[in-house]
């Protein structure tokens, strides 16, 4: 796992925490591409943080995206569909 670059707009930005990566501003494409570049940069110059990172990624996909939390999910929806 690798850490995300997204921008900081809807969908993947409510995934992405400062442990599992890096939200880049909406702004115009070229500042929004020079965002990206300097974490780009910052990350090969820092190996340690894209492992760091990484596992943060795998620990939360594994606690948020499994049978149980599923499980969880659809009984809840089931109960307040019946209620």
């Amino acid at each position: 796992m690798t850490p995300a670059i997204v921008a900081d707009w809807c969908g993947p930005a409510e995934f992405v925490t400062e442990e599992s990566g890096f939200k880049v501003p909406v702004t115009n494409p070229d500042q929004m591409a020079s965002d990206i570049a300097d974490i780009l940069s910052r990350l090969d110059q820092d190996r340690e943080t894209i492992l760091t990172m990484g596992y943060s990624v795998r620990k939360w996909i594994m606690d948020s995206y499994n049978e149980s939390q599923f499980i969880g999910a659809m009984n809840r929806i089931y109960a307040s569909a019946i209620s």
